[in-house]
């Protein structure tokens, strides 16, 4: 079984890691299960990530000394744009203040406040990332980090008990709100901390709070002196030119991440993938197609439309594999996940196309899913709502409530999911190709949150390139395997500016999604530290411009 190590747990993880892998030594026996010559890639990176959570079970162990972390709450507007509006609500944010010069000079001559925006879920803790904590003391820092709107403690109505949300209470989920909410904030922190204007504020955000800051910076200039935006799917926003031309580059990137994790993997997978869809044409196809991958009596019967969501459920496996496919806790997973459809199509006859899709399956349902062997596949379980673009969360528990509220963002202004992406597939691609229209969204938009006009990028949205060249300072960072790195602009030729230092690039080799964000890895090359140092540096050319002009 497949025990991945979650940060928090320190005292018990080690002897729970040792438990679920039959009393052997955690790392020794989480290597064998994997095997082959990736056993020896990972055994120091897997014994790092027990070591790192050892170290403190509190705060990443490279923090020097107390960062000085408190929660607070902030009156926050409900609306932004109406004048005779005074609702407000309660949002949570965070105030880090261990490097902040106590001296007003000082603060205005070399102080700096670095801004974490929040994103589609809570925050679930003080600031981690070790972008943040690198820089906090030779920036002289105050760090903030401000919830986003409607998730974690920050909803704006009575807590619901379950993940459904009426539709007119999610009309202040918008992201020109998001952006006027930092910007109130950041104002009001000023006013109550006596900050001098002239201290710059840098954004950092990650994947869609990559998005958010650089809209932040790009719409907002006078606000926000730079942005980091890590993972930043920027030209993905559903329903612009950019997405529907663009979108496949999601795909080229996972297909990527999968010919790297082993040279016959893609290969296997089309070739199960081209089988199941050949097989689903006729009843008797859909018969075999039963038969041959084990599924469980008394589940219901293939029709087409099911085998080929079967099919898709197969290929979906490999894009969060291969998003998170870069740190402790989940290191290794799209290796180990090739090396099992390698190894069952290695053991059966050539003629078996669909023996890499069972060693899947044992991997996925098996291993990951179920948490104990089971002797049949229940197929239906990964095939609900597989048809779906926006899937209706609203009858499921509260737990849930994070993905009624960004499938709203969704809808609202086209913030995107990764089955938004179209894929033009050739035959040597570990997936079938697929059409996404931003008419198939607003289908099921309509049919979620009711009749209304839908996938509606806001103007910062839309007009993000052209502001990003009028007024720099933003720096994309992404990681070499990362699917949403196709989402950034793709370099200087495509989007760069003369202004305020410029629009930066930093890519970490070997990474994947939001490698900046990462806590505490006592592992981690020293490169990939510099190259952090490098994108905190692009940005404070940009607020160090900011400051002289304000000085």
């Amino acid at each position: 079984m497949l025990v991945f190590v979650q940060p928090g747990a320190a005292s018990s993880m080690e002897s729970d890691v040792a438990a679920a892998l039959g009393g052997a030594n955690p790392v020794d026996a989480y290597c064998k299960l994997l095997g082959g010559s990736f056993c020896s890639d990972i055994k120091a990176f897997y014994q790092a990530g027990l070591e790192s959570v050892r170290l403190n079970e509190k705060a990443p162990a490279y923090w020097p000394g107390d960062p000085k972390c408190e929660k607070r709450f902030f009156d926050q507007r409900l609306d932004h744009f109406d004048s005779s509006s005074t609702q407000t609500f309660k949002q949570m944010y965070y105030v880090c203040s261990e490097f902040w010069p106590l001296d007003p000079a000082v603060q205005k001559e070399k102080g700096t406040i670095i801004f974490e925006q929040g994103a589609e879920s809570a925050l679930s803790g003080v600031p981690m990332s070790a972008m943040i904590w690198d820089h906090a003391a030779p920036y002289n820092a105050l760090v903030l980090a401000l919830e986003h709107r409607y998730y974690g403690e920050s909803f704006p109505f009575e807590p619901p008990e379950t993940a459904y949300v009426p539709t007119k209470q999610l009309r202040y989920l918008d992201v020109d709100q998001v952006l006027q909410d930092a910007v109130y904030f950041l104002a009001e922190m000023r006013k109550q901390m006596a900050i001098p204007a002239a201290v710059p504020a840098v954004a950092f955000g990650g994947s869609y709070g990559g998005e958010v800051v650089s809209w932040l910076r790009a719409s907002q200039p006078d606000d926000f002196s730079a942005a980091i935006a890590s993972s930043a799917p920027v030209q993905f926003v559903v329903g612009t030119p950019r997405w529907a031309k663009n979108g496949d580059l999601y795909h080229e990137a996972v297909a990527a991440a999968i010919r790297a994790a082993h040279p016959q993997c893609s290969g296997l997978i089309r070739r199960g993938l081209d089988e199941i869809k050949r097989l689903s044409r006729t009843a008797s196809g859909r018969s075999e197609l039963a038969r041959r991958m084990g599924i469980c009596e008394g589940e219901p019967e293939l029709t087409e439309a099911s085998a080929i969501a079967l099919a898709e459920r197969f290929y979906w496996m490999f894009p969060s594999f291969a998003q998170y496919d870069n740190s402790p806790p989940v290191y290794g997973t799209l290796a180990a996940a090739c090396n099992a459809a390698v190894a069952a199509a290695a053991e059966a006859p050539p003629s078996d196309k669909l023996a890499a899709m069972r060693g899947l399956v044992d991997f996925e349902s098996n291993t990951m899913k179920y948490n104990e062997y089971m002797e049949c596949y229940l197929y239906s379980e990964d095939g609900k709502d597989n048809d779906r673009l926006v899937w209706d969360f609203k009858t499921w528990s509260a737990e849930f409530l994070s993905y009624t509220l960004y499938s709203y963002q969704c809808c609202a202004n086209g913030a995107v999911f990764a089955n938004f992406m179209t894929r033009k597939a050739d035959r040597h691609d570990a997936y079938l190709s697929y059409t996404v229209r931003k008419e198939n969204v607003v289908r099921d938009c309509q049919e979620v949150f009711g009749d209304g006009d839908w996938v509606v990028p806001t103007k910062a949205m839309v007009d993000s390139y052209a502001l990003m060249r009028k007024n720099g300072g933003v720096v994309f960072t992404n990681g070499q395997h990362d699917p949403w790195a196709g989402g950034a602009p793709a370099g200087p030729s495509e989007l760069s500016s003369p202004a305020n230092g410029g629009i930066g690039y930093v890519t970490y080799p070997g990474v994947a999604h939001c490698s900046d964000f990462y806590w505490y890895d006592p592992m981690e090359p020293a490169e990939k530290k510099a190259l952090r140092t490098k994108a905190m540096g692009f940005a404070m050319t940009s607020a160090e411009i900011w400051r002289k002009a304000r000085l």
